[in-house]
This record gives C-alpha cells, structure tokens and sequence, in this order.
C-alpha cells in the first residue's frame, strides 16, 4: 500500500517569503503597443497621462530564459512560489484597488507581497491558495493595490480522467 502524501499545508507552514520590491520608469512604448494591438486610433496614453486600469501588467515584466520555465510555461523558480511539489497553477481570481492612476512615464516602485495562503479539498482534491499583493507607488504614494489569487495542486498521484464519455447511449 502507498504512503499518503503529506497535506499541501505542511509544506508552507514555515515558508514566509519576504516582500520584494522592483522599480520601472513606465515608458509610454507598451501602452502605444497595446492600443496599436487593440486597433486604437492613437495610444491610450502618453507620458504624463493616466494608465488605464490593468495595464500595469505592461511592466514590471520578467524575461526567463527557455531553459527556466516548466511545462507551463511560468518560471520553475520564483519568490512567492510555494514550495509544494510539482505545482501545478490555475489562476483563481483578483482584486484592483485604484486609489489613483499610475502615470505613464512617472518612475514607479511595485512592492510585492505574500497575502495569505489556505489549503482546500476540493472535488479534484487538495488545493493550496496563495494570494500574492502588489501595492504600486508613484511619488511616494500607494497609488494601486492589486491582489492576485493562485490556485496550486501537486501533481502527484491520480489525476481525474478528462475526455469524451464513454457511457453507452
């Protein structure tokens, strides 16, 4: 008879990462590209001019080589990645607080955070949630607190069958 595998919580019971902080001058190129990509008769914004709502995930943007990234095409490593085997990630949800507009061009400074974790049993079995918070800041104001929910499984052990039914009609 196989071992049952530990509860995902156990393994971030003393996993705390601390908070990162990261800095990007905003340049006006992603919001010209996106609103060229979106068919736009001119860029959404120019420097100097509010961001639109999300488009924060123009920047602060990473570039991990081939070599770094698992099956799913996220980074293997990463600081707020929770220490379970063979993640497996969905997204889970998200919150956006705008107190006011970032502003393109304006030097800005995303200080990353881990909000909370909680495991689950779900009908496919065991969850772990990880909400993960940016608070970015222009000028030395919190200008937009955003909160992301990611949802991991291990891989391990079955997983439910997927495909077409094959009941009898």
């Amino acid at each position: 008879m196989a071992a049952t595998p530990p509860p995902l919580a156990s393994y971030v019971e003393s996993w705390a990462p601390g908070p990162v902080t990261d800095e990007d001058a905003l340049p006006p190129g992603p919001v010209a590209a996106l609103s060229a990509l979106l068919d736009l008769p001119g860029p959404a914004a120019v420097a100097g001019e509010p961001l639109p709502p999300l488009w924060q995930w123009l920047y602060f943007l990473r570039w991990p080589a081939q070599s770094e990234l698992g099956p799913d095409g996220h980074p293997l490593h990463g600081h707020f990645l929770p220490p379970v085997p063979h993640r497996q990630r969905m997204w889970a949800g998200g919150r956006c607080e705008i107190g006011e507009p970032l502003r393109v061009g304006e030097p800005t400074q995303r200080v990353s955070s881990l909000g909370a974790t909680a495991a689950k049993r779900g009908s496919t079995g065991e969850m772990l949630f990880v909400t993960e918070r940016r608070e970015f800041r222009q000028r030395g104001r919190t200008c937009l607190v955003e909160e992301q929910d990611i949802v991991y499984r291990s891989g391990r052990g079955p997983r439910p069958a997927h495909g077409a039914d094959d009941t009898p009609a």
